[in-house]
């Protein structure tokens, strides 16, 4: 994968793999795994490069 990943992807591939027969290997790659908030906030960054302004959404941490 090219880009963010996050950990529900991860878990998602790692239940599907143990439940082929027979049990499969998998691995999982992105150049970066996200928390909630930071990929909220990449959203925000990215709305903002292509002028659609401020939606008012903020994350705490």
């Amino acid at each position: 994968m090219i880009g963010g990943g996050n950990y529900m992807e991860y878990g998602s591939l790692q239940e599907l793999a143990k439940r082929q027969q027979p049990i499969k290997h998998v691995t999982y790659g992105t150049t970066e795994i996200l928390t909630a908030a930071e990929f909220v906030d990449q959203l925000a960054s990215l709305g903002q490069k292509m002028g659609l302004g401020n939606t008012g959404a903020s994350s705490t941490q």
